[in-house]
């Protein structure tokens, strides 16, 4: 599989999603993607691994020791479900996953992106909207 513009805007958007919010930890990581490059790409037929390097003097992020931000999804071409991860290791921003729950990754036309969480989470939040980080559960993720 190729890496076009169409899979470059899905990481970017992902990526924006998945670092949003009012807090020192995410404000960090946010700065940290700004200055990182890709180390490299890999793609499974269900997904893709992207590995960043992000500069040896970059701050670091004010976190357990690793930790894994999981909490956006995407419709892909209108039919395939397809979830994302990044992982933080050592205060430094690792690596993006995205994968399909259960489809071989599509070539990419169209996708719609959304936040997710498992029921049990938003059992807690009533007024929740798939458009609507949940920045008091994210935060446990860290903490």
């Amino acid at each position: 599989m190729s890496v076009d513009d169409t899979h470059i805007a899905l990481e970017n958007a992902v990526m924006e999603m998945l670092l949003a919010g009012d807090d020192p930890v995410l404000k960090t990581l946010r700065a940290q993607f700004a200055q990182a490059t890709i180390k490299k790409r890999m793609f499974s037929g269900v997904g893709f691994v992207t590995d960043f390097a992000v500069p040896q003097d970059a701050e670091l992020a004010q976190a357990n020791a690793l930790f894994f931000l999981a909490d956006v999804t995407a419709d892909l071409n209108g039919a395939i479900g397809a979830g994302f991860h990044i992982q933080v290791k050592g205060g430094r921003l690792k690596l993006l996953e995205g994968f399909t729950y259960d489809d071989l990754w599509p070539p990419l036309m169209t996708y719609k992106i959304s936040y997710k969480y498992p029921p049990a989470v938003i059992t807690a939040y009533p007024e929740w909207t798939p458009e609507t980080r949940l920045l008091d559960y994210i935060r446990t993720l860290w903490a």
